[in-house]
């Protein structure tokens, strides 16, 4: 499937809108796709609602900071460890700077269960990437 396909949601920071691909063959049966997203680990939870609240954390990042946001478009991971440690919720979050700030912003909201020490450094690094409050 190719990415324009694939693609479920996404916010357009010009329009200040979420975007649903209704194309999508998610929306065929979304509990069924957050299931098996989630057990691929590619999201941080298996929640219906994940995709939803993934794209308001980039909406929330771009409202609180366009200028910020935008630089976070742009953005790297410095470091193997900083992409290891956001790594740590999911694939997506480890993709970019930008998909971990998204992912941890569900991880937080939804009181995702994560050790100690692992939740410490992903505090820092969103801190750090300028991830809007939870």
């Amino acid at each position: 499937m190719d990415t324009a396909a694939s693609t479920i949601m996404g916010y357009h920071s010009q329009t200040r809108t979420i975007l649903i691909n209704e194309r999508c063959p998610f929306w065929n049966a979304p509990k069924k796709w957050m299931n098996k997203l989630h057990e691929q680990d590619v999201f941080c939870t298996s929640r219906v609602d994940h995709v939803e609240l993934h794209e308001i954390g980039h909406m929330r990042c771009h409202l609180a900071d366009p200028k910020a946001y935008n630089r976070l478009r742009k953005a790297t991971w410095p470091t193997g460890e900083d992409r290891q440690t956001a790594r740590g919720i999911s694939i997506k979050a480890g993709e970019s700077p930008m998909g971990f700030v998204s992912e941890a912003y569900v991880a937080f909201r939804t009181a995702m269960q994560i050790p100690e020490e692992l939740r410490a450094k992903l505090e820092l690094l969103y801190k750090f990437y300028g991830g809007p409050p939870w």
